[in-house]
């Protein structure tokens, strides 16, 4: 008897798969909409499971993730928190604080400003000593 397939098996297989432009050369209300409500839904999605691979050391995943899924949505700013914090855990200070400038950056590019949340992390990497 074949092995029922777990909801998370599942979802993974979604988000490896997720094409970041659904239907890309449309430009109806309805595809712009749907658009919309799928990139909203991917980005709930990883983020519930990215927070299940945090609480259970598997950052390198979260980092994977997090890199697939910015370009959907390079104003997330919990896709960028993750990034960081899971980047800190497998590759150190210097590169977690390298993708903390990087984050900042964009948010400075798009809307001119980084949000607090992200700039107090910013801040705690500067502080911390090097590993």
């Amino acid at each position: 008897m074949a092995e029922l397939a777990r909801p998370q098996d599942s979802l993974l297989k979604i988000l490896e798969r997720y094409e970041l432009d659904f239907l890309k050369d449309a430009d109806s209300v309805w595809a712009t909409e749907e658009r919309e409500r799928l990139r909203r839904w991917v980005t709930q999605v990883a983020l519930e499971t990215m927070d299940g691979w945090y609480r259970t050391g598997q950052f390198e995943k979260c980092v994977s993730l997090a890199e697939r899924l910015l370009p959907l949505d390079p104003l997330d700013e919990a896709l960028h928190e993750f990034l960081i914090q899971a980047t800190l855990e497998t590759r150190g200070r210097a590169a977690a604080y390298q993708s903390y400038l990087n984050s900042a950056e964009a948010f400075r590019r798009e809307v001119d400003e980084v949000p607090p949340r992200l700039k107090a992390l910013g801040e705690d990497l500067r502080k911390r000593p090097f590993n």
